[in-house]
């Protein structure tokens, strides 16, 4: 009788698990808008003390970062080798429009932020 020692200790064939191939240098404004927003949600939640200039400043700067991260994709792009990719089996496509409404989410955002600040400053409302 086989103990439960040398029955765990079997080792069974193990089939390898088909994945996309993922090019994270794609991802960059992505994670960089998106991590940057879930930080900025984070610390709001536990520093209730600081005031409303404090995440429109760090808002704005999560958004020209974003921002800044697409110039080297857009080198990229326009580049006759290399213009239009997808990464993750193609759920994220990556070409000259895409980054470029990307670039544009940014700067509003980056506007945005700036504009509430000062409505919210005027009206004396907490934000």
């Amino acid at each position: 009788m086989m103990t439960l020692q040398t029955l765990l200790a079997q080792q069974l064939p193990v089939e390898a698990i088909d994945t996309p191939s993922v090019d994270w240098a794609i991802l960059v404004p992505l994670l960089v808008m998106s991590v940057g927003g879930l930080l900025m949600l984070t610390f709001a939640s536990v520093l209730k003390k600081l005031s409303s200039s404090v995440w429109s400043i760090a808002a704005v700067m999560i958004s020209l970062a974003t921002a800044i991260t697409v110039i080297p994709l857009w080198m990229r792009v326009t580049d006759t080798e290399n213009s239009a990719t997808s990464t993750l089996a193609g759920a994220v496509a990556f070409d000259g429009f895409s980054l470029f409404l990307t670039v544009v989410i940014a700067l509003s955002v980056a506007l945005s932020a700036m504009l509430a600040d000062g409505y919210l400053k005027r009206e004396g409302l907490e934000g």
